[in-house]
């Protein structure tokens, strides 16, 4: 009987956590905890605590269902906004494209500069903003596994002219990287640490997820390729797209990298958004 009234009690618990402070990183919390009770020998039930895993799966599964949801109402609203506020100026100015289109040479088709930028800025620019919030939220809402964080070491870089700068509005790609950190347990460490006195953490990889939902030529995927920085242990990464994307440069540890997708390497440019994940060799102890 004490028993069952110290499983209510839990369940008790449970619940409101569930019900009260659902969020991602609560939920990835009780997630993470519950998981190693039931790994461990310390669960006094077992049945009930696989019941309390299941359930915490399946709510993190309906958050982030519903985290998706709304920022996609307030993706077609402000696209309703827009498309109203676009319809209303066209009546009111007798109809009309947006900005100035005129043909040039060799075919080549050439947009007016100053209503092009003034789209840009106005009505499109504040749903390109929502749109790309929605996609970095979405990827957020994804959690964190375990020793994982977020990653924001960009390479501040100043403003440059593109071949295509005069056609479109350049902008920076909006992003949702993770670093994995953790410990390396190699032949020196293990003889010279322990669990109790653990080694200092180093970076294990990383997840870099860039989105470029409105990509000019959807012919030529995106590129990355490595960089020197000024320190050896350093790299720099650098993505390049294409119009209207600036490039976009982060600084990482340099190690060599796993290409395995056993070991987690990915490389893929999939809706408008490109994933390279990977993780590094692990080193090896020379004496």
């Amino acid at each position: 009987e004490s028993d069952a009234v110290a499983l209510d009690a839990v369940r008790g618990s449970m619940e409101k956590v569930l019900e009260e402070e659902r969020s991602a990183e609560k939920l990835l919390e009780l997630q993470r905890m519950v998981d190693s009770v039931v790994a461990s020998e310390i669960a006094a039930n077992h049945v009930f605590w696989k019941h309390v895993a299941k359930r915490v799966r399946i709510e993190k599964a309906k958050f982030h269902v519903e985290q998706v949801h709304s920022t996609a109402l307030r993706v077609r609203q402000a696209l309703r906004s827009h498309h109203e506020s676009n319809s209303s100026n066209n009546n009111n100015n007798g109809g009309g494209n947006i900005g100035d289109v005129s043909h040039g040479g060799e075919g080549r088709v050439v947009i007016n500069e100053a209503a092009g930028r003034a789209d840009e800025n106005g009505g499109g620019e504040r749903v390109n903003q929502v749109r790309d919030a929605a996609l970095v939220a979405d990827e957020k809402a994804k959690g964190f596994e375990a020793g994982e964080e977020e990653f924001k070491a960009e390479v501040v870089e100043p403003r440059r002219q593109y071949a295509w700068s005069n056609l479109y509005a350049a902008r920076k790609p909006r992003y949702f990287n993770r670093v994995h950190i953790g410990y390396d347990w190699n032949k020196y460490n293990q003889t010279h640490y322990d669990k109790d006195n653990p080694p200092p953490k180093t970076v294990k990889g990383y997840k870099f997820n860039v989105f470029y939902p409105e990509l000019v030529d959807r012919t030529h995927t995106p590129t990355f390729r490595l960089e020197k920085a000024d320190h050896p242990d350093v790299c720099v990464l650098r993505f390049i797209a294409g119009a209207p994307y600036e490039e976009l440069a982060f600084r990482i540890v340099k190690r060599p990298w796993e290409h395995s997708h056993k070991r987690g390497f990915r490389c893929s440019f999939e809706r408008g958004v490109l994933h390279l994940w990977f993780n590094f060799q692990r080193s090896r102890y020379r004496r």
